[in-house]
């Protein structure tokens, strides 16, 4: 697998990880049933543009 590869994994599972933390959140303070509400993964991924990032900036985004 080629770096960019790995870096658009990488920045797949940060952005998942972005999605759930704001779903946990608002699942709480819910009065009525969560609806999950989908998202284009795939062109969150092109606008990111993660290939042409550093690791170190991926992360970044993670920890934030």
């Amino acid at each position: 697998m080629s770096s960019s590869g790995k870096k658009e994994i990488l920045g797949h599972l940060v952005d998942s990880a972005i999605r759930n933390l704001k779903r946990f959140t608002e699942v709480q303070f819910s009065s009525q049933p969560y609806r999950i509400q989908k998202y284009q993964q795939d062109e969150l991924l092109r606008s990111n543009h993660y290939q042409n990032q550093n690791y170190e900036e991926i992360l970044t985004l993670g920890r934030g």
